[in-house]
């Protein structure tokens, strides 16, 4: 999937520098081998562990992607600027405290707790949403931060018998750090990114056509066209087209060393 990924960047353009860990090599990338001392827990918190890991690197801005993403068109927006002013963006897709909201929990927690487990963490805002965590976009200034409140969220969760996984912090932490939470609504970047979690592809690649967009928590149903799809249900063709591509063997597939490729971007940067 990671392949298919990394090729679907290239792809539409994009010139960002595009680095991966894995367990085996990507072409197209600035391809590191995993870090054995970051744990691949269950509920996903080594992203914020591979996102401090990333601190040591001179950008002004980290944006992570989850394997299972494919870029249809370049986006008419520069990534970054969906930052919009703040140090840490997700997409906050749809609203768990609203009229609208039908869905009565996430990740089987009720709405009304989700609620009070956020306010008693300190989110002020009346209507809180909930995110994907397929898609963040962190400042460097902020990653200490990031990391540090993620793991107050998890002891506080924790108090409340829960142990939810990383996109419910990626959630809190988009209410709790942005000067305007309403710039990171997903109804504002529909045409940017949607996640298809619904099979609305039929498993097949997102391939730039319409297709029916759900929201989450209110069962809104729209038509879509968005330059990144997270393509949840496409998980086989993602495989299969990576596979195509190591396949032909057109590029040079090898491991840098962390090491190396850290020196490597600082000097290039």
């Amino acid at each position: 999937m990671l392949q298919s990924l990394a090729a679907s960047v290239k792809g539409v353009g994009l010139n960002y520098d595009f680095l991966t860990f894995s367990d085996e090599p990507i072409a197209r990338a600035i391809s590191c081998p995993l870090d054995s001392e970051i744990n691949l827990d269950f509920h996903q918190k080594w992203k914020f562990h591979y996102l401090y890991k990333l601190r040591e690197l001179d950008y002004d801005n980290f944006i992570f992607i989850d394997s299972d993403h494919y870029f249809v068109r370049k986006p008419t927006i520069a990534l970054p600027d969906l930052l919009a002013g703040d140090s840490w963006h997700t997409f906050l897709e749809s609203p768990i405290n609203s009229s609208s909201t039908k869905r009565p929990d996430w990740w089987s927690v009720p709405n009304s707790m989700m609620v009070d487990l956020w306010r008693s963490f300190g989110v002020k805002q009346k209507i809180l949403y909930n995110t994907n965590g397929g898609f963040f976009i962190c400042k460097k200034n902020m990653i200490e931060q990031i990391l540090a409140t993620s793991i107050l969220f998890d002891e506080h969760q924790n108090a409340y018998g829960l142990s939810l996984p990383e996109e419910v912090t990626d959630a809190v932490l988009t209410h709790l750090f942005s000067l305007d939470y309403s710039k990171h609504l997903h109804s504002r970047h529909i045409d940017h990114w949607a996640s298809e979690w619904t099979n609305a592809l039929g498993g097949n690649l997102p391939d730039g056509d319409n297709w029916e967009f759900e929201e989450y928590m209110t069962r809104e149903r729209s038509i879509v066209n968005p330059a990144i799809v997270h393509a949840m249900r496409s998980k086989v063709a993602l495989i299969d087209k990576g596979r195509a591509i190591l396949g032909q063997k057109i590029d040079s597939v090898s491991f840098t060393p962390w090491p190396e490729a850290k020196a490597s971007l600082n000097k290039s940067y």
